[in-house]
């Protein structure tokens, strides 16, 4: 199956099945509850039983003032999502993250990654059953490089090596180590279970989770082509024959970080939803950096899994 080196590049689309919220709906519900926290507050409510992410900014010393200015700003912004906004007003910086942080955290919720259905079933695990053979991880040519927080794709891998292949947590460790994962923008804490200064996979926030989350998270203005994760992403693009996009919006900043390279094989990716004059756009970036025009399909995660044959 992994013959050839291949990339996995994810974006929020290919989280969005576990309960991930998409960039857009990020925005508003940050938005939203810290709107509905700033009023609850007003109108002489319990601070416990305000939003999380409005106690989670106040946990971080944010005065209402300076969160009615953060919530007065994303009601007029035409951006997109939370990211788009703070690389552009840097002065919410940091009330932006801990916001992130604390909406995103409560996602993380293990019976939901691991959830079965008896009629349905989700991408992870139609992917993890394509391949199935503990010896194609062991070949290393799968690498990932997803543009998302969120710690989900690697704890499922985690829990599914251990639960489907009778292995220990040092032995399904040792399987993970043969599949480079790399959090381009950062991510919601190191896993647990590759640091003893990690997170979990839970859904409690707390002061320690969201300061674990915050030290890692990093918004595009922030990053330059010099952050660690950079040479470490353009090596394995460099290395790879074959790059799969599943979930990613194609931002053309994030394309040119990537650094494609025209001696790519083979290149793919969904565009879920898109309109034709969106996908026209799409392969436009992709064609700044390619020879061969790639392959763009309007179809989830799971049913690109299905209906094609890349994997």
């Amino acid at each position: 199956m992994f013959d050839v080196p291949t990339v996995l590049i994810l974006g929020a689309g290919a989280s969005m099945p576990y309960g991930f919220p998409s960039g857009r709906r990020l925005l508003f519900d940050i938005r939203d509850t810290l709107a509905t926290g700033v009023q609850h507050m007003n109108s002489g409510g319990d601070p416990d039983r305000a939003p999380i992410v409005y106690r989670a900014v106040r946990w971080f010393k944010f005065n209402d003032l300076k969160i009615k200015f953060f919530v007065d700003a994303l009601n007029e912004t035409m951006h997109p999502s939370i990211d788009a906004f703070l690389e552009r007003y840097s002065e919410f910086m940091d009330i932006g993250k801990v916001s992130l942080a604390a909406s995103l955290i409560p996602y993380e919720q293990r019976n939901m990654l691991m959830q079965r259905d008896r009629d349905e079933v989700q991408w992870y695990e139609y992917f993890f059953n394509l391949v199935r053979d503990p010896d194609e991880f062991m070949k290393r040519n799968l690498s990932v490089v997803t543009f998302n927080y969120d710690r989900s794709f690697e704890y499922f891998l985690y829990y599914a090596f251990m639960n489907s292949f009778h292995l220990d947590s040092a032995q399904a460790i040792e399987l993970m180590k043969n599949i480079p994962i790399v959090h381009i923008y950062g991510n919601l804490g190191a896993p647990k279970f590759l640091s003893k200064d990690g997170r979990d996979y839970k859904y409690d926030v707390t002061v320690e989770d969201i300061q674990k989350c915050i030290d890692g998270l990093k918004i595009i203005s922030e990053v330059e082509d010099t952050h660690p994760t950079f040479p470490q992403v353009h090596t394995l693009v460099a290395e790879a024959q074959k790059v799969i996009f599943i979930g990613f919006s194609f931002l053309p900043a994030n394309v040119q970080r990537l650094k494609l390279r025209p001696h790519l094989t083979e290149v793919v990716g969904t565009v879920y939803y898109m309109k034709q004059g969106e996908i026209t756009r799409v392969q436009s970036t992709l064609l700044k950096y390619l020879t061969r025009t790639p392959s763009l399909y309007d179809l989830d995660a799971l049913n690109f899994l299905r209906e094609t044959d890349f994997f």
